[in-house]
C-alpha cells in the first residue's frame, strides 16, 4: 500500500509511494519529470502573477526535496540562481502600483525562496 495515509493504492516506488503520489518519492526517477512539468508550466504561462504562483508552488515542492538538491549540486546551483532572479523580479513588480493586488502572491514566493535557502543552509548576504 501507498505510504501516504488515506491512500489504499499499491505502492510503485522503492520507498513505498503509489503511481499517483510518486512525486513524493526521494528517487530522482520520479522527481525530475515532476520538476520538468513545473518548468514547462512556468515557461508556457502568461502574466507575472500566474508565473509567480506556479514558481511558489515549485519552491514549496523543492522545500520537501532538500536531500535531492544536496545530492545534485549543479541543479541546486541553478535553482539558487533562478531564485535570485525571481526574487529581484518580485521586488521590482512590487514597486509597480498596478501590481498591488498581486502583492500577497509575491510575498508568498519570496517566503518560499527564503525557506528554501534556510533549508539548504545557504543564507543570502
Amino acid at each position: 500500500m501507498c505510504k501516504l495515509n488515506q491512500c489504499n493504492v499499491n505502492s510503485l516506488t522503492p520507498d513505498g509511494y503509489c503511481h499517483r503520489h510518486k512525486v513524493w518519492s526521494k528517487h530522482q526517477k520520479y522527481i525530475v519529470p515532476h520538476l520538468k512539468k513545473y518548468i514547462d508550466k512556468v515557461k508556457n504561462t502568461k502574466g507575472i502573477k500566474n508565473k509567480v504562483e506556479i514558481v511558489g508552488n515549485l519552491l514549496n515542492y523543492l522545500n520537501y526535496k532538500i536531500e535531492f538538491l544536496n545530492l545534485n549540486e549543479g541543479f541546486k546551483t541553478v535553482i539558487l540562481q533562478r531564485c535570485e532572479q525571481i526574487e529581484n523580479d518580485c521586488k521590482k513588480q512590487m514597486e509597480e502600483p498596478y501590481h498591488y493586488d498581486h502583492i500577497q502572491i509575491f510575498f508568498r514566493c519570496l517566503d518560499q525562496i527564503n525557506q528554501l535557502r534556510i533549508n539548504l543552509g545557504v543564507l543570502k548576504d
